[in-house]
């Protein structure tokens, strides 16, 4: 079985509808159109549901109808039919046929979800639907992470697969448990659902790699996976903030992982907690400083720790200077006081020559833009410059 290809693509809040396959009733799928419409006139539910899928999809001999395959669709689904239960949901979430209705979409999702008649697949993917409505708070439902999460567990036990293919899958939803667990820690503060957000996510890591062995998207696969490793060390980091634990062994390794795949965040993350040192882990400067650097061009973040490091420890104003000005450039820097104190810290090096030549016009011109974003150091500065 290869789910690959009616995976859900998952968005920021929004569940994306797949539609499920057909497996099975091979005397069905063989008939032409003619002979299912004979049967399904006769209230064949099986040749009901086949027929629809005709229609849906312009196959034995018949020409693509998606109002037809509605049709056919909803007799089945009327008489307990699960996978036409599922299908006949995809078209009231997506208007495909029938007019848009997602409340009776979602009726039906969750009549597919116990109804032994549903493909195995369909009932799967039911599940995964509504965890994301709940999660997510959509179509009239309240969001309602403990649902959302009870559903994506026993879709995650419901089926299993040994296939490298199919881990696109289980990374996707191995990720949205991490996700939801992560989410309902925010809510409540309970270190445990941190612990297991933390353990969803190494599952997801462990299903991208696996996937690797199968994927083409060499770029894309490692991405997910340096991804998945950093969301598990930032969910243990926080089961220890929560719990009092230590232990930051497990949070370094992976993020170490994730920056072995090109992670810019886990750098980061390595490189100041390196720097200062955290729990069990002892400061190093000097590896920090590695980490920082690695990614200092793309990260603002980093370009500006390293910037106060050279300005304010080492007093080597020249590289100070430059990893300022990687700071500022960049448009990934959105904190407003972190850029205001750029803007500062670079004003004061024009206006004393440290680092570069003295520019009282450009010194001020950054102080002023300092003051404009409530810098309350530049906004003394240009209180005074107006007094001059």
């Amino acid at each position: 079985m290869n789910m690959r290809k009616y995976i859900l693509a998952v968005a920021a809040s929004l569940a994306v509808i797949a539609a499920a396959p057909v497996y099975g009733a091979k005397k069905y799928h063989e008939m032409n159109v003619g002979k299912l419409e004979k049967l399904a006139g006769k209230d064949d539910h099986k040749a009901q549901y086949y027929l629809a899928r005709s229609y849906a999809e312009g196959l034995r001999g018949a020409e693509q109808d998606f109002a037809k395959a509605a049709y056919w669709y909803a007799k089945a689904a009327a008489a307990g039919y699960g996978s036409s239960q599922f299908d006949l949901a995809v078209y009231y979430m997506q208007g495909k046929g029938v007019e848009t209705n997602p409340q009776e979409g979602i009726r039906l999702f969750k009549l597919c979800v116990d109804n032994p008649d549903a493909f195995s697949d369909a009932r799967f993917q039911s599940r995964i639907n509504l965890a994301n409505f709940y999660a997510n708070g959509k179509y009239g439902l309240e969001e309602d992470l403990d649902k959302a999460i009870l559903l994506m567990e026993n879709a995650r036990l419901a089926y299993f697969s040994t296939d490298n293919s199919e881990m696109v899958f289980y990374g996707t939803r191995d990720d949205m448990l991490g996700d939801f667990y992560y989410r309902k820690g925010m809510k409540t503060l309970e270190a445990d659902d941190y612990r297991k957000s933390a353990e969803y996510y190494e599952k997801a890591a462990d299903d991208w790699y696996r996937y690797s062995k199968y994927s083409t998207d060499v770029k894309k696969n490692s991405e997910r996976m340096g991804n998945s490793w950093l969301n598990a060390g930032i969910s243990l980091f926080l089961y220890n903030t929560f719990s009092g634990s230590d232990d930051y062994t497990k949070v370094f390794d992976y993020w170490r992982k994730s920056s072995m795949n090109s992670n810019s965040q886990a750098y980061y993350n390595l490189g100041e907690l390196y720097y200062t040192g955290i729990g069990n882990i002892p400061a190093d400067e000097k590896k920090g400083i590695w980490y920082l650097s690695k990614v200092a061009s793309s990260n603002p973040r980093a370009a500006y720790f390293l910037g106060i490091h050279y300005y304010a420890k080492t007093k080597d104003f020249t590289n100070a200077f430059d990893y300022f000005n990687k700071a500022l450039a960049s448009p990934k820097l959105t904190d407003k006081d972190v850029r205001a104190d750029v803007l500062l810290k670079l004003s004061a090096m024009y206006r004393f020559g440290r680092g570069t030549a003295v520019n009282e016009a450009k010194a001020d011109e950054l102080s002023a833009e300092a003051a404009t974003l409530g810098n309350p150091d530049a906004v003394r500065i240009q209180q005074w410059l107006n007094q001059r």
